[in-house]
């Protein structure tokens, strides 16, 4: 007899289901977040069981600028490590959409046109020192369009 990964009782139904290559009582394959029935299919992480909508939730990849779920479908722009909605892809001084091949200059997760980042850059010196002192340096970047995985 079969030993079911839920529980860890044995399987003496006359169905099991096999995730992977380990058995589990119909009634013990659900989801480890909403407790729903896993019966057309289920995601697997951490030695865990999630439906598509928690799994999604919860490990999918989100847009850094508004923090919500990016569609494996959607386009999407890349800026080093962050990723973002095409429509939240703008310059958070002006608020200008960036485009594909625009210059663009990213500090953390904030994006800025070229034009505000040496406004802001100016001001910043002249406000700081009548020298002007070194920032730290922003990454400069050009970007393409991309789906999110």
């Amino acid at each position: 007899g079969e030993i079911c990964e839920g529980c860890g009782q044995k399987i003496r139904d006359r169905w099991l289901l096999k995730v992977g290559d380990t058995p589990w009582h119909e009634e013990c394959l659900t989801c480890c977040v909403c407790r729903a029935p896993l019966t057309h299919s289920c995601y697997w992480r951490n030695s865990k069981l999630y439906c598509k909508h928690d799994y999604d939730r919860i490990f999918g990849v989100k847009c850094s600028r508004c923090g919500e779920r990016l569609l494996p479908q959607e386009l999407v722009m890349r800026a080093a490590t962050h990723v973002f909605h095409l429509a939240c892809f703008v310059c958070t001084a002006c608020c200008s959409p960036l485009q594909k091949g625009d210059q663009f200059i990213l500090r953390g997760t904030q994006i800025f046109c070229r034009a505000d980042f040496e406004k802001e850059l100016y001001l910043l010196q002249q406000a700081n020192s009548p020298r002007g002192k070194n920032l730290n340096e922003p990454t400069i970047c050009f970007q393409g369009v991309s789906s999110p995985s």
